[in-house]
């Protein structure tokens, strides 16, 4: 089952939102040894897509970036690709909380099943939606049919498919987690289904 809230909106209401902390220490290198141990919190998820991967964490040796193979963040395990050399500074720069993800995702699901319990419904937070709109060369504000969008996954707008900024050539309204329409900067131009927006 798929939560009705994201990690990051749980951690905002009970004040423990991911911390960002640079030239933490892993230890020393052996000319051998490629695994190394989060010593402060746990790795948590810090980029926003619930997943901990080693996109949440930048590793160097002697301040030199390095690749990270792998994480394993229930025993907060750092592997890396090689083997620093011996008495070479392992440091990282992460995302940590002393929550753990682990502690939160559960919790998200409990709760799901209560929702759908209640209403007897499936609401599904992964429910993609596809639409069109016909352009105008004036009107530059639509109406999502399928409300609250909470994630605008492709567009393609006058056979354009990227290049938009939200909040410079597009914006969400009231917000991007809860959004009843889209307005953009330039109207689109007046054609037949030019404005196409995937969304959940």
């Amino acid at each position: 089952m798929v939560g009705y809230s994201t990690l990051k909106e749980v951690r905002r209401a009970i004040g423990s939102l991911p911390k960002y902390s640079r030239g933490i220490s892993l230890g020393t290198g052996n000319n051998a040894n490629k695994d190394f141990y989060i010593t402060e919190g746990f790795l948590v998820d810090g980029n926003g897509d619930e997943l901990v991967d080693i996109e949440d964490i930048t590793v160097y040796v002697t301040a030199s970036e390095v690749t990270v193979s792998s994480i394993d963040v229930d025993k907060k395990k750092v592997t890396l690709s090689a083997a620093p050399g011996t008495d070479a500074a392992v440091t990282a720069d992460y995302f940590w909380s002393p929550i753990p993800d682990s502690e939160i995702l559960p919790e998200i699901e409990n709760f799901s099943s209560i929702i759908e319990g209640r209403t007897n419904q499936k609401y599904g937070r992964d429910n993609e939606k596809t639409q069109y709109w016909d352009g105008d060369g004036k009107n530059n504000r639509f109406y999502f049919d399928h409300v609250p969008m909470y994630s605008l996954d492709s567009y393609e707008i006058d056979s354009v498919t990227s290049g938009l900024t939200e909040n410079t050539d597009y914006w969400l309204y009231p917000d991007n987690l809860n959004a009843q329409w889209i307005e953009f900067l330039t109207s689109p131009l007046p054609d037949r289904k030019n404005i196409k927006i995937v969304y959940k």
